[in-house]
């Protein structure tokens, strides 16, 4: 079986999953660290909404000079977090804080 070439293009968009991945991780691995030092509702969505600001602008940062589509692989890779996290308190806190900017997973676009 011939090994296949990825394009600039798609491996540039496969590279930008990771790095959107992993901007999230980093949001959900404060969120733990703030639910173990024992803050609760209010505070912990708020310091998740400040979390997730900070990584839509490192995000948006690093796509600048990228494509449009580029520039939503972040949302994409959110909505995919909020639903696979959907019956975690931290995918509910997210899900109730990224409402009104998460667009629909890519595979369930037309």
């Amino acid at each position: 079986m011939p090994l296949v070439r990825l394009s600039p293009r798609l491996k540039t968009l496969a590279e930008l999953d990771d790095y959107a991945t992993m901007l999230l991780s980093e949001a959900e691995y404060i969120y733990a660290a703030d639910v173990t030092a024992g803050k609760t509702g209010a505070e912990l969505q708020r310091r998740l909404k400040d979390n997730l600001e900070c990584a839509r602008r490192i995000y948006a940062l690093r796509v600048a000079s990228e494509e449009p589509r580029a520039a939503m692989r972040l949302e994409e890779c959110l909505a995919v977090v909020i639903d696979t996290r959907s019956t975690t308190p931290f995918g509910h806190d997210l899900a109730a804080i990224a409402a009104p900017e998460r667009p629909a997973p890519a595979s369930a676009a037309p």
